[in-house]
């Protein structure tokens, strides 16, 4: 890949260094649309696409949004892990919007003040630790029918400082706006205390049960002389499920975001003829050799799977060359041929 996620992230972080004394000098002189403009940048070396804000605290806060997005969750947490030392020293790259106390937004382009007081919710239980919400904002109902999307977006933002937009990907399955006011309904800064009555760890680490979090899966595998590839597996695991679907039903978006930024999403595959009882350690073998020689600058394991006639280990790659040069060297050396695919369908057999 000739732009990889890697180089980017470090010309982004090397651009911002640059003109880091220069960026506290505009913050300092209130010169806010400067400093947005500079930062902002700074960030497209990296990212496509990318919202973000700036707050003061014993550092200066570059607080990069996550939009419920998966794959924007994973870049952004490699982005933050890779801040130079030196900047480092008066800044601090937050992953997420964080919880307040009293959530408020300054909706300068509608010209509103979103305040918690203003803002009601209801909360309907989902399927396992899920919730679905309903929100209603007094002052901008009156721009719902020309700015749907924009007010959508906004009493989204409004969830995520209630509880940390972590905890909002984490926990919310479902997000509706009432055009009507909700007369069961209680304010936005109430949701946390809500959200515990029904059982859910609203104050626990949500970064780390997104990122490193595994779910199980069980699938029908298919039997006879033709088999699709990842057709034969019958149980695996993965931290992103959006990979898992897009393969299954020749949806490529979750693909295509990575993509955008240089970060190859995909898979490896090998034969386990013969491997017995030893399949599943092969693959576990395969991933720590993978994550102690291409290093996790350049890996970054997602999952695996189990099938009848192949072993899968899917990863994104932050740096796709090296990662494929040791699993060659790795798969030469167990006498296995193996081979990467991308995790890209276009035309998956419809189901009967």
């Amino acid at each position: 890949m000739a732009d990889t996620f890697r180089a980017r992230v470090d010309r982004a972080w090397a651009d911002f260094a640059r003109k880091e004394a220069d960026l506290r000098r505009l913050l300092q002189e209130g010169k806010g649309e400067e400093l947005i403009a500079a930062i902002r940048e700074s960030l497209a070396l990296c990212f496509t696409k990318i919202n973000f804000e700036i707050a003061v605290g014993e550092r200066i806060r570059l607080i990069l949004a996550l939009e419920a997005s998966m794959p924007m969750l994973f870049e952004i947490a490699y982005f933050a892990h890779h801040i130079p030392e030196d900047v480092a020293e008066h800044w601090e790259a937050v992953i997420g919007r964080q919880k307040m106390d009293t959530p408020r937004i300054d909706a300068r382009w509608l010209g509103e003040v979103i305040r918690a007081e203003d803002t009601f919710f209801r909360a309907r239980p989902g399927k396992g630790p899920f919730v679905g919400l309903e929100v209603w904002n007094r002052p901008l109902m009156k721009h719902w029918e020309e700015h749907q999307r924009g007010v959508r977006w906004m009493l989204g933002n409004m969830v995520d400082l209630a509880i940390g937009e972590a905890a909002s990907m984490r926990f919310v399955s479902r997000f509706d706006v009432l055009t009507e006011f909700p007369e069961d309904g209680q304010t936005i800064d109430c949701l946390p205390q809500t959200l515990r009555d029904m059982g859910l760890d609203v104050d626990g680490e949500h970064l780390d049960k997104l990122v490193n979090g595994l779910r199980s899966y069980r699938m029908r595998p298919v039997i006879g002389a033709a088999v699709p590839l990842r057709g034969d597996i019958s149980s695996g695991v993965t931290r992103l499920p959006g990979l898992l679907n897009g393969w299954a039903t020749g949806d490529r978006s979750t693909f295509d975001d990575f993509a955008r930024d240089g970060v190859a999403a995909g898979f490896l595959c090998w034969s386990i003829d013969g491997l017995g009882k030893d399949a599943l350690g092969f693959r576990n073998t395969l991933a720590s050799y993978l994550q102690q020689t291409a290093g996790p600058d350049a890996f970054a394991y997602m999952g695996g799977a189990e099938g009848l006639k192949y072993g899968y280990l899917d990863f994104l790659a932050w740096d796709l060359r090296p990662v494929l040069d040791e699993a060659g060297a790795f798969f030469r050396k167990a006498g296995r041929p193996g081979r990467y695919v991308p995790f890209v369908r276009e035309n998956p057999k419809p189901k009967n």
